[in-house]
This record gives structure tokens, C-alpha cells and sequence, in this order.
């Protein structure tokens, strides 16, 4: 008896187990479903998280699920069809085949156990060796040709701080709309993850064509703050293999930055007016409104729309790569602006412009009444109605409010033209140009289908909220201790260790981390990232483009006797390779840092005499005391500064000094044979013509190319290396050059002689 007890315990026990086992993979398996055909639109940063969340607690309070009654649960009902609650889901997919039907109606029969309590495998922290490593194995799977043409995206930090898999998922989607919303390239392509944890995702610029014409990666590498320098010969070998400063950067930061301007007019190329634009979609908007209304433009107007503030027309146009939206907005409706009135000859104050890429996706265009290139349109003109931020920003507003490509519309104009016996414009032209309803409503939908094909490819939801926003503000946030530590590539315990031993991350304002619920405000720890890693030793902070300027290629007309002197001025034309120069004169602060990281370039080390080559009488940093520049002058120029010294302050920022020629063609601003950046008049409103007084960079105007002070302030010096003329007149260039001072036309100094106020500032060359 007693053995049949036991035996019979056992038997109960087994049993029970099995139940559990049960329960825990039809949970498991409901959650794949869910997981694999519901998250991207009702995950907790999906499309259509607001309608419904697929999160267990919420589906069983608001009662779309009820546990042991799948007939009575409407989770399963609108699997099956639609209800008198909305339509049959997933929406806008095939239905769930019987197999995944039976699956979760055997689920709910069960009690509906909840999958959020099955134990989650632990994330190991991935180091950033370990993502260098991950990163350098990909590259080499490649062809030597193709390498140079990779770039990665990482949430690497994410997945170390604890972001959830809806979180995650989110960004990996969002990446992949973003990147193919600013590409010229035929097909949409998604980035692909190289990692198990997919925290790392591989692109080839020529995918998206940011390779033609100038490399977009230069753009974003100009724009990201949070490049690092690694410490690693992985990362070393990484630069080499790619042929860039910063082969990968932060997803989050990209979709943040590069969805609005200027970023996202720069990757995307977008011309400064919308003829330019128009003319390389091949659409000539008079021309079609002239002499093709119906053909290859149609128009429509209405009262009401959700951002304008006042009537709107809208006009679509046969383009290159499908369809060219153009808005006309006004600031009022009266006179000319009353579009029933004046239907054709009204008087406009910006506009919207919708246009279909080549992959199927759309891209956006604000502009003014002539057709300059805005960044956010006046809000007395459009606006976002009933948002915290009501200003419409191109991009990411326009991502908004069009996540089902074009939005549907009522014309209201063409009745009343109809009904208008005796108008005083052309009614037979503006009955060809206000469409019928049939036509434009074809159109729309043949619009809106090219733009859902292309978003479902990108990986995509067609509708619902925008989730680019959500994450946009979601970066923008504040962060925590864990957040700020993975930015870093520390683990939180270690990172707030660091910050209690070391006063600079203190003084930086870091201490509130280590407070419960301590955060820092992420412009707060953006500006404090590079002295942060330059701390923690992790690498050298490297922003690589910042605040430097773009000089194009090509022929400028240059002095070939620069010398202060009566002699009639002579030029000649000297043709200039593209490169970046920096917009301001290197500062103390930028030079105290070079200081610090090569103590042989302090001024009271005495084993270098290089610091003193051209500058008399041992002046080397004459106005600094010891190593400390002067008290509250940390953004004045540096000043006494040899050549050599120079040098070296280029070489160890990763750039180098400008040649005499690259100098003069950037100072003179595209002006051709003037002696200042503004003409030939001295203006002290322009430039600081005080010698010996030395004021903080960017006081004055820039020039033409956006430069400041390269009239005025210090001398500048300039490389010694030949230049090519393309004439025959000779030009003969001393070793060293000084240029700059006040007019741009004339050397400061050359070869051994000596100026005081020595300064400088910084080129970039630009990849061929």
C-alpha cells in the first residue's frame, strides 16, 4: 500500500509538471505569434500602440482578452474577422493560418497564462572590443573593393542599458524607414544585423547612393557628437579597412538628428529652391500647368486641411519617379488669396512638397512664396494643431502627418468654378486643371499603393502614429545612470565608481547619476561627453567635421604678388581640390587640450626647441602664464605660436594646415580680386582691424563660405608646399607662409621673418 502511494504521488506530480511545461509553451508559442504578425503595430512603441497594446495586464483589464473563454475574448474574435469593434487582424496582412488560430484559442482555453513571467535568458554586456571585433570580422567577409563602401549603425549601448525588445524592434524598424527616406537608390533595402543580438546593422552607401556626387557619410560624420577615438588596433585596422574617421555610429543619434534639418536636407541633397529640385525630378510645373492640365498635372482646393490654417491648393505632377505633390498655403483668404475666387491667379505664401523617391518612398520639401528651402514653415501659416510642439519642421513633421503616404481630400473648387456663369479667369482652363473627383481619387490611391509597397518593404507599418517620433523623443529625454554608462561602453556600477574617484566628472555635473531616479539632460551630457572619455581614458573624443566648412573644387582668381607693395596687382588661376577648412581660428581652450595630451608642447618644457622656430625672442605663448592661458580667454585665438607647433596641433586632430592657395581661395568667400572678405573698403564692423588686440572667435560676420575672422584677429599660418598654376605666369612661394591679419590678399609675413599675433586654423581633405 505504501508503494502504491508513492508510485501514485509521483504519477500526480509528473503529471502536474507536464501541465506546466504545457501552459509555459502554448504561452511561449502565443507569443511567437503575437511577436511575429501583431508588435510592430501594437508593440508598446507601435504604430498603433495607442489603439492597443499587446501587453498581458491591459489586454485582460481593458477585456479584449478573457482567460477560458476565447469566444468572449475579442483578441480572438478579430483574428477570425471583423467585429463590431474593427476590422479583422492583423490589419493590412494575410490572416493568421488555422494552425496559429488553434494555438492561441487553445492558449485563452487555458487560463491564458501570461508569457511576460516566462524567465528571459540574461543579455551577457558587449563590450565595445567585443562590437569592434564583430564589426572588423563583417569587413573582412567582404570584397577589398567593397569595404570602403561599408558603414554600421549600432544599438549595441541600448541592448546594454536594458531596452526592451518592443523598444529595440521599434529602432531596428525605424533605422530602416529612415535610411531608405533619404535615399536616391532604386530599391528599398534594409540595413542587415551582423550580430545574434541584431544590435549591430550593416549598409553600403551605393545601396542608398550617398556615395555619388559628395559621400553623405561625411555629412553625418561632420554632425555626430559622439565619436570616439578608441584605444584599440581593432578600431585602428576598422578605419583603415573602410577609409573613414568613424565607420559606425550610434543608431539612436541618427534617427534623432538625421530625420530633420539640416541633416536631413544634406543626406538627401535637397536644393536651396524648388526649381533646382523640380528640375532634377524632370518637372516643369508652368509648363505643365500651361499647356498639359489633365495630362500631366491635376489640381484641387479646399477650406479645411490638417495643417493649414487657412485654404489650401494642392497639385500633383507626373515626375520622374512617380508623383510630385506641391502645396500652395496662405497666410489669409481674402482678395487674391480666396482660392474660389482667384483659382489660377491667386497669391500664395509657402508650400509643402511631397515627392516620390525612386524606391517608392517620399520625401518632403518646405519652401516660401519664391521657393527658398525652409527648415520649419511659419506657424501663422501651417501648423500642427493640437501638438506640444506645433511647429511643422520638414521631415520628421511631414513623416508624421503622412504615414500612409498621401492623405485623401475633398476638392471643394471645382463645383463652384462649375456653377460661376461669368468668371473673370480662363473657366475652361481652370475646369481642365480642377480635376473631377474620379480622376484625382485614382491618383491619390495609385499614390498611396506605391508608398504602402514601399514602407511594408522597409519593414514598415502603412498607418497609425509616426514611431520615428516617439524615439526622436525618446533620445531627446533625459538619461540615467545605465544609460549614460552604456553610451560610454561601462557597465553602471563601474562607470558611477569612476565618477565618485575622479573631481572632473564630478565638477562635469555627473554626481546627480549616483542619486535615486538621478538623471542628466541629454544636451547637458552631450556637451560633457568628450571630456568624459577623454577622463575615463577610453580614447580621444573625435568630432571630425565639426564646425569646419566645405570649400568646393575648382578655379579661383589669385594674387601672384601677395607682398605689401606699389606694384600693379597681378592674379592668375589656380585650380583647388575640394576640402574642409575650419570656420574659426584654433582657440586657447582647443589648444590647452593639445597641451595636455603632449606635454613635450608645454611652454615650460625646454626640450623642444621647435617651439620657437620663427617667433623672436622666445615667445612661444608670450600672454600665457605657465601652462594656463589668460583668465576668461578660453575662445579668444591662440596666439604666439610657431609653425612647428601648429604642425603638430594639426597632425594630432587628424587634419593639417591649409596650402597659401586652399588659404586665399577660402578667405576671399567667392568674391573675385577684392583685398577684404566683404570688397575693398575696410569696415571695422567686419573684422577686428586692431593690432595687437585680440578678440573671441565669431564676433564678426563670416564671409562667403561661412568663415570668421580670416580677416582680422591673428595671422595664420599656412603650409609650405608647392602649388600648380594653370597659366603659364610663375609663381614663386617661400618655405612658410603667414596670411591673413585683416586683408586677404596679402602675406603677414613668409619665409624667416617674424610675426607676433601667430595663429591658425585647420583643413581637412576631402576623400576621393
Amino acid at each position: 500500500m505504501k508503494t502504491f502511494c508513492i508510485i501514485t504521488c509521483l504519477l500526480i506530480l509528473a503529471l502536474s509538471q507536464q501541465i506546466v511545461y504545457a501552459q509555459q509553451a502554448l504561452e511561449q508559442q502565443a507569443f511567437a505569434i503575437f511577436e511575429q504578425h501583431c508588435l510592430d503595430c501594437h508593440g508598446e512603441f507601435g504604430s498603433y500602440s495607442d489603439v492597443l497594446t499587446m501587453k498581458h495586464k491591459d489586454l485582460i483589464e481593458d477585456r479584449s482578452l478573457i482567460p477560458g473563454q476565447p469566444d468572449a475574448s475579442e483578441l480572438y474574435l478579430r483574428l477570425l474577422g471583423d467585429t463590431d469593434r474593427g476590422s479583422q487582424m492583423p490589419l493590412g496582412q494575410d490572416p493568421l493560418d488555422a494552425e496559429d488560430i488553434s494555438t492561441i484559442r487553445r492558449w485563452i482555453e487555458a487560463g491564458a497564462p501570461d508569457w511576460e513571467t516566462i524567465p528571459k535568458p540574461e543579455r551577457r554586456f558587449i563590450t565595445t572590443e567585443a562590437m569592434l571585433k564583430t564589426i572588423h570580422t563583417h569587413v573582412t567577409s567582404l570584397t577589398a573593393f567593397d569595404r570602403s563602401f561599408a558603414r554600421y549603425f549600432t544599438l549595441t549601448h541600448l541592448y546594454n542599458a536594458g531596452a526592451s525588445d518592443d523598444n529595440l524592434r521599434a529602432y531596428r524598424n525605424a533605422l530602416s524607414k529612415l535610411v531608405n527616406s533619404l535615399s536616391w537608390g532604386a530599391e528599398v533595402i534594409k540595413p542587415t544585423p551582423i550580430d545574434q543580438e541584431e544590435t549591430i546593422f550593416y549598409i553600403d552607401l551605393r545601396h542608398y547612393e550617398w556615395d555619388i556626387k559628395s559621400d553623405r557619410w561625411y555629412k553625418i560624420e561632420q554632425a555626430y557628437p559622439y565619436g570616439v577615438q578608441l584605444k584599440s588596433s581593432t578600431w585602428t585596422t576598422l578605419c583603415q579597412e573602410t577609409d573613414c574617421e568613424l565607420p559606425f555610429i550610434r543608431a539612436d543619434w541618427f534617427i534623432a538628428t538625421a530625420s530633420l534639418p539640416p541633416l536631413y536636407h544634406e543626406i538627401l541633397d535637397l536644393p536651396k529652391t524648388d526649381k533646382e529640385l523640380e528640375t532634377r525630378l524632370e518637372v516643369d510645373v508652368s509648363e505643365n500647368i500651361k499647356n498639359a492640365p489633365g495630362v500631366r498635372v491635376w489640381r484641387a482646393g479646399f477650406n479645411d486641411s490638417g495643417v493649414s490654417v487657412n485654404n489650401r491648393i494642392v497639385e500633383r505632377h507626373k515626375s520622374r519617379y512617380g508623383a510630385y505633390w506641391k502645396s500652395y498655403d496662405f497666410a489669409g483668404n481674402v482678395g487674391t488669396q480666396n482660392i474660389f475666387t482667384h483659382p489660377l491667379n491667386f497669391t500664395h505664401d509657402g508650400g509643402e512638397i511631397i515627392f516620390n523617391l525612386p524606391n517608392g518612398l517620399q520625401a518632403y520639401y518646405l519652401s516660401t512664396a519664391t521657393g527658398d528651402r525652409l527648415d520649419e514653415a511659419p506657424i501663422n501659416i501651417v501648423s500642427n494643431a493640437g501638438a506640444r510642439d506645433p511647429v511643422v519642421r520638414n521631415g520628421l513633421s511631414c513623416m508624421g502627418c503622412h504615414t500612409e503616404g498621401m492623405k485623401t481630400f475633398e476638392d471643394q473648387v471645382r463645383s463652384v468654378i462649375e456653377q460661376n456663369r461669368n468668371p473673370s479667369y480662363d473657366k475652361a482652363q481652370a475646369l481642365r486643371l480642377y480635376t473631377e473627383k474620379s480622376k484625382m481619387d485614382t491618383l491619390v490611391r495609385e499614390d498611396i499603393a506605391r508608398y504602402r509597397q514601399a514602407i511594408e518593404a522597409a519593414g514598415g507599418v502603412f498607418g497609425g502614429s509616426e514611431p520615428i517620433q516617439q524615439l526622436v523623443k525618446q533620445f531627446e529625454g533625459p538619461l540615467d545612470a545605465t544609460h549614460a554608462a552604456a553610451e560610454v561602453g561601462l557597465e553602471t556600477d563601474d562607470f558611477l565608481e569612476k565618477i565618485r574617484e575622479n573631481r572632473t566628472l564630478q565638477n562635469a555635473g555627473l554626481l546627480v547619476l549616483g542619486v535615486e531616479k538621478g538623471t542628466v539632460k541629454r544636451d547637458a551630457w552631450e556637451s560633457q561627453f568628450g571630456k568624459t572619455v577623454s577622463v575615463l581614458k577610453l580614447g580621444k573624443h573625435v568630432n571630425p567635421y565639426a564646425n569646419m566648412v566645405l570649400i568646393p573644387a575648382g578655379e579661383f582668381q589669385m594674387r601672384t604678388n601677395p607682398d605689401d607693395s606699389d606694384e600693379e596687382l597681378l592674379y592668375t588661376t589656380i585650380s583647388v581640390d575640394a576640402f574642409y577648412i575650419d570656420k574659426y581660428e584654433v582657440t586657447n581652450a582647443q589648444y590647452k587640450e593639445f597641451l595636455n595630451a603632449n606635454p613635450e608642447w608645454r611652454k615650460e618644457e625646454r626640450t623642444n626647441p621647435r617651439k620657437y622656430h620663427y617667433l623672436a625672442y622666445n615667445c612661444y605663448l608670450y600672454d600665457w602664464n605657465e601652462d594656463t592661458y589668460p583668465s576668461g580667454k578660453g575662445n579668444q585665438p591662440v596666439a604666439f605660436v610657431s609653425y612647428d607647433a601648429a604642425v603638430a596641433y594639426a597632425q594630432w586632430i587628424g587634419k593639417r594646415l591649409p596650402t597659401e592657395a586652399e588659404w586665399e581661395k577660402a578667405a576671399r568667400g567667392r568674391l573675385v580680386k577684392k583685398k577684404y572678405p566683404w570688397g575693398n573698403l575696410i569696415d571695422s564692423n567686419k573684422a577686428n582691424p586692431r593690432e595687437s588686440v585680440i578678440t573671441p572667435v565669431g564676433s564678426y560676420p563670416p564671409n562667403g563660405y561661412g568663415l570668421h575672422d580670416i580677416a582680422g584677429n591673428v595671422a595664420e599660418w599656412c603650409l609650405k608646399e608647392p602649388l600648380r598654376a594653370d597659366s603659364d605666369v610663375a609663381i614663386e612661394f617661400k618655405d612658410i607662409v603667414l596670411r591673413g591679419g585683416l586683408r586677404v590678399d596679402l602675406r603677414v609675413s613668409y619665409g624667416g621673418d617674424i610675426s607676433y599675433f601667430n595663429g591658425f586654423r585647420c583643413v581637412k581633405d576631402v576623400k576621393p
